[in-house]
Parts: structure tokens; sequence; C-alpha cells
């Protein structure tokens, strides 16, 4: 798994938040965001920037850094 996948999991999860929630918070099917975070396909430039604002994390960060957060997984 990616930084990226990672992340993304991580920052769902922490937000209590199911795949098809923050898919439809982007605007892309459930199955793409799936991707995105299990299959370390990697969304587009504006589709990061849009998850980077939700979140409110830098892309930078998203896809670079271990965002360890105070998690419940």
């Amino acid at each position: 798994m990616t930084t990226l996948s990672t992340n993304l999991k991580r920052l769902r999860i922490n937000a209590e938040l199911m795949q098809w929630e923050i898919a439809e918070e982007i605007g892309v099917r459930q199955r793409t965001y799936e991707a995105w975070e299990n299959r370390g396909i990697e969304p587009k430039v504006k589709h990061l920037l849009h998850i980077a604002r939700f979140y409110n994390v830098t892309v930078d960060d998203l896809i670079s850094k271990d965002l360890i957060l105070n998690l419940k997984v």
C-alpha cells in the first residue's frame, strides 16, 4: 500500500466516513475511491486537491507524509 492509499484510509476512518460518502463528496464513484484506497491507483490532481481541502491537509502531506492521527483503527 502506498503512503497516499494509507493516508486516504486513515483520514476517512478517522472522520468516521464510509467509502461511498467520501466518494460522493469528491464526485467519483465508490468503486473509483476504493481503487485509490485499496489498490494504490492514484487519483487525478483535481481529486487530490478536493480531498486535501476536505480533510484540511496539504496535497504534499497527503502524498508524502505518514499522517499518523489519533485513529480509532
